[in-house]
């Protein structure tokens, strides 16, 4: 199966992505993997800034993959395996941990007839409406982007979270990393309380699951 993956992510946040993205050329099946690099802004509200360049990507990238099937994924996202199965051959979007969705992991099926890139432009124009409103970044999954889902629920594909979006926290165990990893595809290196992660911090992280 052929598909792109894209991801976003900011000049602080690069020696994550550096330490992840082996993964996915490694396990991922991805034909094309397309890597948007921004300067992190320096406006006080920096992650509202990130969040809105982000969005502009996003909907850049599904007019670019018209047609085609495309994933997003989070910089902090580990690939254990194949992600070809994450794409619904009914249902045009597919996403995780529903009700309380995370758009690290966001699969779009562009093959289906179904006007994502329209669904797309209107989440963008929203995200970016709502991080410019509340100089915040939090809240625009579950305020902006289930909201829209929910609008379409029958077209929306919910995924097992534990296989492909498994959340990995400062307070997991080694042990229970290495559980989680025998049946994801997909490791979220989320970090406890979803926070910014300093360097040093990610890499004792990460070593819990390698």
């Amino acid at each position: 199966m052929s598909f792109r993956i894209v991801t976003t992510v900011s000049s602080d946040y690069r020696f994550v992505l550096d330490r992840c993205l082996p993964s996915w050329y490694h396990n991922s099946g991805a034909s094309r993997i397309d890597v948007h690099l921004h300067e992190t802004s320096t406006d006080r509200h920096r992650w509202a800034m990130n969040v809105i360049e982000r969005c502009r990507n996003m909907q850049k990238a599904v007019h670019e993959a018209a047609g085609e099937k495309l994933l997003f994924l989070d910089a902090d996202c580990l690939v254990v395996d194949n992600l070809a199965g994450g794409f619904s051959d009914r249902h045009p979007i597919s996403v995780a941990r529903w009700p309380n969705i995370n758009l690290g992991v966001l699969f779009l099926n562009m093959t289906l007839g179904y006007d994502v890139v329209g669904f797309m432009d209107r989440f963008a124009a929203r995200g970016i409406d709502y991080c410019t409103k509340h100089k915040a970044s939090q809240g625009l999954d579950q305020n902006v982007m289930i909201e829209m889902l929910a609008d379409i629920e029958g077209k929306v594909c919910k995924l097992h979270d534990a296989v492909w979006n498994c959340q990995i926290r400062n307070d997991t165990t080694r042990e229970q990393a290495t559980e989680r990893k025998t049946r994801a595809k997909i490791l979220h290196l989320v970090g406890a309380g979803g926070g910014p992660k300093k360097e040093r911090e990610w890499k004792e992280l990460m070593q819990r699951v390698l």
